[in-house]
């Protein structure tokens, strides 16, 4: 069977290929990829979007711009390859609490 195809991938592959995918992040961008900044910006384009006023106020997001970076394409990218990776093996659910977390 195909290794992409299997219900789960060795924690040990998986960790060594993120760390594989950060070197050549920080060798070919000079950046780390992250995800917390882009969690609070996408907040705030919620949030601009239903109190804009509220936003351009705020002292954090004076200091921090409302963007699309390199950083939300990450995230982007990490919930669609979740998505596709769920869609190869077979094992994708719709569910709004999985049931190890009920």
């Amino acid at each position: 069977m195909n290794s992409l195809m299997k219900k789960s991938w060795s924690p040990y592959l998986a960790g060594a290929l993120a760390g594989v995918v950060l070197c050549l992040s920080v060798l070919i961008a000079g950046k780390y990829f992250g995800a917390s900044t882009t969690y609070a910006r996408s907040a705030g384009y919620l949030e601009k979007a239903v109190a804009s006023e509220h936003v351009e106020k705020s002292s954090y997001f004076i200091h921090t711009k409302l963007k699309v970076d390199w950083q939300m394409l990450f995230v982007v990218g990490v919930v669609l390859g979740a998505f596709i990776s769920s869609r190869m093996s077979r094992d994708f659910a719709a569910v709004a609490v999985p049931p190890m977390w009920e």
